[in-house]
């Protein structure tokens, strides 16, 4: 569960299912970023590579979508892999973040990978400072006119 300040200044506790149930209904796009190594995952191969992946929910792909349901454990949906309808089942402890399209959303550092926590809390790159163009090198000809 995530904390979020409430108007009143008091934390409250947000569930992933309440996230997840409530950013279907808006009809955006969802995006559930998971840790797909963990127990109770079941997906339909097991990708390389990074330990998180993140399943896109969207209208636009409502033909690459079945049925979804939603418990307090996880959540269970029909969706597609490389054009293959398959059943995936999705624990809520292996649920890390889940957002827009437009990047807003919660995350739940608790339940993310360590990658993932390094990459937002390492003090970004000092960008270098804008260097002036270099002068063109003019050369004196002999005999030129002024």
């Amino acid at each position: 569960m995530s904390e979020s300040p409430s108007s009143s200044g008091q934390l409250q506790v947000i569930s992933k299912a309440d996230t997840f149930t409530t950013r279907l209904a808006s009809g955006a796009s969802v995006y559930v970023s998971l840790q797909h190594t963990l127990p109770g995952v079941s997906l339909p191969a097991q990708p390389g590579g990074r330990p998180y992946i993140t399943l896109v929910f969207a209208r636009a792909l409502a033909q690459f979508m079945g049925d979804i349901s939603i418990t307090d454990e996880g959540f269970t949906a029909s969706l597609s892999f490389n054009h293959v309808m398959s059943e995936v089942t999705i624990p809520w402890r292996a649920v890390f973040a889940i957002t827009d399209g437009n990047g807003d959303g919660l995350l739940w550092l608790e339940d993310a990978p360590a990658s993932v926590i390094a990459s937002i809390t390492q003090p970004a790159a000092p960008v270098p400072a804008a260097q002036p163009p270099a002068r063109p090198a003019f050369t004196l000809l002999a005999g030129g006119k002024n």
